[in-house]
């Protein structure tokens, strides 16, 4: 794949997952928003001890920050953090002594 070709994609999906960021309650080429957490298992306590900004404009791909074996006090990046939900999550599970780090390429976040 030629360099503006991959440039093309790379400004198009910035854009996509920019504008599911600015207006999460829009029509979007992906899920996006708080059924679409609950679907992929996220609990209702959990969720509501969350800024709801965070939900409502969730667009990722799976709960990783849920199930996955995350022990205190580590180190954790989430890359394509979006609008910080798993990232919040994250926090609460490394605690005090933990860091965690979210990085994303779109222009606006929900954090």
């Amino acid at each position: 794949m030629n360099r503006d070709k991959t440039q093309q994609l790379c400004d198009g999906a910035r854009e996509a997952y920019s504008a599911a960021a600015q207006r999460p309650q829009d029509e979007h080429p992906f899920p996006v928003g708080r059924r679409f957490v609950e679907s992929l298992g996220y609990p209702q306590y959990l969720l509501a001890a969350l800024p709801c900004a965070s939900a409502d404009a969730y667009s990722g791909v799976s709960n990783v920050a849920i199930f996955a074996d995350i022990p205190a006090s580590v180190t954790v990046v989430d890359l394509g953090c979006g609008a910080g939900l798993d990232s919040l999550i994250v926090t609460q599970r490394v605690g005090p002594e933990g860091v965690v780090t979210d990085v994303d390429f779109s222009d606006d976040t929900a954090l």
